[in-house]
């Protein structure tokens, strides 16, 4: 995982044995006898990079900036060819080509212009170090440019691979640190001029992040992002549980809504045939059922109230007892008297 944006670069070798090094003091040893065969590894590099079939380029956009793969073979053998000619031996190369990979953090955008800059200013930057026109080195230039936007674990790179054969020389200065430095200081100014970004003031998003291998790094952001699943899982069964509570709330009020209306059509019928002996009976229990609905719904409360009123209306003659409105009014005193009480203990 890196914390800025990086330079490296390496040889690619096209034939022969490949072996693993690492480093003991100041030098570079073998941790085998025993490596790794290469054939045809510098065909097989630049097909790598732009087979979208490969595993690790699951959900990678892979678009070439630069198609010279062939002016770079065709160099090589065009050595070959002038060496056996004249019948000069020895000097055979190992290593067509230097790749450099640029990679930038996942915050930054892609772009496919800007990292064409990106790459123009690296081959700036090598013709500088080695005395060939950039037009030259352009045409000796394989770049591919790799965006990881969708994957939550790689940083967007550009791989550039330059030939270490041209006109029939190989140009040493290419792998050199020099040149390696250059392109460094280069792409720290192409960040600059196309990203508008400072590597001097630029604050990563994890800070004092050590070097890990890659495999380490993604382990601990997949521990991360399951955690995050779990609290995710947290809040939906906590609005699941909410959702259950709204739907029994909902069914009670539906329950009540029944019996109100059931209540008050045979209590309105009543009213208004003036049977004042079974809407008194009715008054109370229409009160309360309309008063007990006002906790979960003011509005059907009110737009009961307004009902009972228009029904109570048509009767003025009728007796207090079998109004709905003094049977409102008188459980409204009792709770206030209840309430009242409870505060004075």
């Amino acid at each position: 995982m890196i914390k800025n944006w990086t330079v490296t670069a390496r040889q690619i070798r096209n034939s022969g044995v490949k072996r693993k090094f690492k480093k003991k003091g100041n030098k570079y040893v073998a941790t085998s006898d025993k490596g790794r065969v290469v054939k045809n590894g510098f065909i097989n590099h630049v097909n790598y990079l732009s087979d979208k079939n490969r595993p690790a380029h699951l959900n990678t956009q892979i678009h070439v900036i630069y198609d010279n793969a062939k002016n770079i073979l065709s160099s090589i053998h065009q050595r070959q060819e002038y060496r056996t000619r004249n019948s000069i031996r020895g000097g055979g190369v190992v290593n067509w080509a230097t790749s450099f990979c640029l990679s930038l953090p996942a915050s930054f955008d892609v772009s496919k212009a800007k990292w064409k800059g990106a790459v123009d200013q690296l081959i700036q930057d090598i013709s500088d170090t080695t005395g060939i026109d950039v037009q030259t080195i352009r045409n000796h230039t394989h770049a591919v440019l790799h965006d990881e936007s969708d994957n939550i674990d790689k940083h967007s790179h550009v791989h550039v691979l330059i030939g270490n054969v041209i006109d029939l020389n190989v140009v040493k200065s290419i792998s050199q640190k020099k040149t390696l430095q250059k392109i460094k200081t280069g792409f720290n100014s192409a960040v600059r001029k196309f990203w508008n970004v400072d590597h001097k003031s630029y604050v990563p998003e994890n800070k004092n992040v050590k070097n890990k291998p890659l495999w380490l790094a993604r382990q601990e952001k997949l521990e991360k992002i399951i955690e995050k699943e779990i609290k995710l899982e947290q809040v939906l069964k906590e609005y699941e549980g909410k959702i259950v509570n709204a739907e029994k709330a909902f069914k009670i009020v539906l329950r009540k809504l029944k019996k109100i209306k059931n209540l008050f059509e045979t209590w309105a019928f009543s009213y208004l045939q003036e049977q004042f002996l079974i809407s008194s009976k009715l008054a109370k229990p229409l009160a309360e059922e309309i008063e007990s609905i006002k906790n979960n719904s003011e509005s059907i409360s009110y737009e009961m109230k307004n009902k009972i009123n228009a029904v109570e209306n048509e009767k003025y003659n009728a007796p207090e007892s079998a109004k709905v409105t003094k049977n409102l009014k008188k459980y409204l005193k009792e709770n206030i008297k209840i309430l009242y009480t409870f505060s004075v203990v």
